[in-house]
């Protein structure tokens, strides 16, 4: 029968798919929470059927995960921040990440009011009502009992209303054990921040990245890891029978392909399986011979032969497209090569002529067909017989012919000797061998080349 045509352009109907499917879509997994620049994926699982075309699939968009203030100081922190203010990072290319400020903790700090104590280098001032975690200030004083300066030594932890300046501490070590009118004006800077909206980018901001915020704080930078948000098939592929593995460039996230829920690949056929009640669409299960298929359908399982005709029991058929959009019926298949036949339908590219059979026999195997109208058969022509009913054996098929006349023809074939029963459905046509593909593959004008079906 020539070569069979590939598994890839079986059906789908089987668990795993016959004919293999290809990559639908991607699914994001993993922790996914550590990108600074967009992944690549570097490589897709080759297809499991010889013949597979290989899938192709990049990331389309990141999203932010997790931040932290960019690096020690005031300007990283900003100012003047206050719990649930909203930070949005500037710059990339798509929709803004934000993040939600969780607390915050003091970044400046400088005398207001020295209060009456007389104050020592090295004591140390309290905050600690509403604080989380108490926030320490050590004085330096300035020689004559007041306050030259403070140091930060503990930034604490604050995520209550916005203090107002000037604010008194709690707690103080200086000798009095009293603050004693003591005030202080404090810098609130970014100290935690959790995700609000995850954004979408298809560029991604270079850390560390500036914010803009509704609030009164200004001026906090941050650096913002980001996860996979969406993976994109820019080639489904085929023959794929099981999931391929996805690897990716780096980072802590996963890619997960899913298949299609159909082969995109399979040949569309039309079925009239044995036992069922009309031809109805189905999968190739299994090539037996170029023209012969094991195929499946809602109503049963069951060999059938490629016809050009509407199928009758044990029948199927196929549709190939020219490049001008007329269709043939296929009555023969191999890996590369399909003989056609318009029989009816619409094609014009290629000259398949139908005669109406008026009368066929067989003697001695040999067939003599006569037509109600003269062919314009060569010797050697290769036609396809069909919708001829013999007593004991077939007639038809695809067979080369000698010509005795206009419109008198003969072939060899085995079988009884046997008069045919021929009707108005019985015709001999023009039978071409062309080369055939399918989309997205197409067919050019002048080229020997149609498009099956799928």
């Amino acid at each position: 029968m020539g070569r069979p045509i590939k598994k890839i352009y079986f059906g789908n109907t089987g668990t795993p798919p016959i004919g293999g499917e290809g990559i639908g879509s991607f699914t994001v997994g993993g922790t996914n929470n550590n990108y600074t620049t967009i992944p690549t994926i570097t490589s897709i699982g080759a297809p499991d059927l010889p013949g597979g075309v290989q899938a192709v699939g990049s990331i389309s968009t990141m999203v932010g995960k997790t931040a932290t203030v960019a690096t020690s100081g005031t300007g990283a922190a900003g100012a003047d921040y206050v719990a649930g203010d909203v930070l949005t990072v500037v710059g990339g290319t798509g929709t803004a990440a934000t993040f939600t400020v969780t607390n915050t903790n003091i970044r400046t700090a400088a005398v207001q009011a020295a209060g009456t104590n007389t104050w020592t280098t090295g004591d140390t001032v309290t905050f600690s009502t509403g604080w989380s975690t108490p926030a320490v200030l050590t004085i330096t004083d300035n020689g004559a009992g007041g306050i030259a300066s403070v140091t930060i030594t503990n930034a604490g932890v604050y995520a209550g209303a916005a203090l107002t300046d000037p604010v008194a501490p709690n707690s103080t070590t200086n000798i009095s054990g009293l603050v004693n009118g003591a005030t202080f004006n404090l810098g609130m800077g970014v100290n935690v921040v959790a995700i609000g909206a995850a954004g979408s980018y298809t560029v991604l901001p270079s850390n560390p990245v500036a914010t803009t915020t509704g609030g009164t704080g200004t001026g906090a930078t941050l650096t913002v890891n980001y996860g996979i948000g969406t993976a994109t098939v820019s080639t489904a592929g085929s023959g794929y029978t099981s999931a391929p593995s996805v690897t990716l460039s780096g980072g802590n996230g996963t890619l997960t392909a899913v298949l299609t829920s159909s082969n995109p690949d399979a040949i569309a056929i039309s079925a009239f399986v044995e036992g069922g009640s009309s031809a109805v669409a189905g999968d190739i299960v299994k090539q037996e011979a170029s023209r012969r298929y094991l195929v499946t359908t809602a109503q049963g399982t069951s060999d059938c032969s490629l016809v050009a005709a509407p199928p009758l029991a044990g029948e199927m058929t196929m549709t190939a497209t020219d490049s001008a959009g007329g269709t043939y019926y296929p009555i023969k298949l191999t890996q590369s090569k399909a003989t056609i036949i318009k029989g009816g339908r619409t094609g014009t590219e290629f000259d398949t002529h139908s005669f109406i059979i008026s009368s066929i026999t067989r003697s001695n195997r040999t067939v003599t067909l006569v037509t109600s109208a003269p062919t314009d058969f060569g010797d050697g022509a290769q036609v396809y017989v069909y919708g001829v009913t013999g007593a004991v054996d077939t007639f038809n098929g695809v067979f080369n012919v000698q010509v005795i006349d206009s419109t008198t023809i003969t072939y060899s074939q085995n079988g009884e000797n046997e008069s045919g029963t021929v009707d108005a459905n019985s015709n001999v046509s023009t039978a071409i061998d062309v080369d055939w593909v399918i989309a997205p593959e197409t067919a050019t004008l002048g080229e020997s080349v149609v498009i099956l079906t799928v």
